[in-house]
C-alpha cells in the first residue's frame, strides 16, 4: 500500500507535511457542504406559441432571439426588441432550431437538427 506520506523526509518536515494534508482536508470538507441559496426573481415571457423553444440569448435588456420548433417539420426563431412582451415569428426552415448565440455585433449563428447551421449577419438580415 502507499502512503501518502514520504516516511524518508525528517521527522519535523514529516510532521509538517502531515499537518498540511490535515488542514488540507479539513478546509476540504468543511466547505463541501455549505447550502448557499441564491434568490433569483424570474419572470415568465408569453412567446404565443405553442412549440417547445429551444435556446434563447438576450444581447442587452431589450433585443432578444429564441429558436425552438416541432420535431422535424418546423423551425422557428422569434425575436424581440421590447424586453420579451412582443415577440415576431419567423419560420425560414423544415428543420427544428436547438440553440443560438449573437456576438457583439449581432452576427447570429443558430444550429438544427441534421447539422443545420445558419448565420445572419446583421439584425435586418434574413437567415
Amino acid at each position: 500500500m502507499m502512503s501518502i506520506f514520504n516516511l524518508s523526509l525528517p521527522i519535523k518536515e514529516a510532521a509538517n507535511s502531515r499537518l498540511f494534508y490535515l488542514l488540507f482536508l479539513i478546509v476540504i470538507f468543511t466547505n463541501c457542504n455549505k447550502n448557499e441559496e441564491i434568490e433569483l426573481d424570474w419572470t415568465e415571457l408569453n412567446s404565443n406559441v405553442s412549440s417547445t423553444l429551444t435556446g434563447v440569448h438576450f444581447t442587452d435588456a431589450l433585443h432578444g432571439h429564441a429558436v425552438g420548433g416541432d420535431s422535424w417539420f418546423l423551425g422557428l426563431y422569434l425575436e424581440t426588441t421590447d424586453g420579451g412582451e412582443n415577440w415576431q415569428v419567423d419560420s425560414f426552415t423544415n428543420k427544428q432550431l436547438f440553440g443560438l448565440h449573437f456576438t457583439e455585433d449581432n452576427i447570429g449563428h443558430t444550429v438544427g437538427i441534421d447539422g443545420y447551421l445558419f448565420e445572419k449577419e446583421t439584425p435586418e438580415a434574413t437567415w
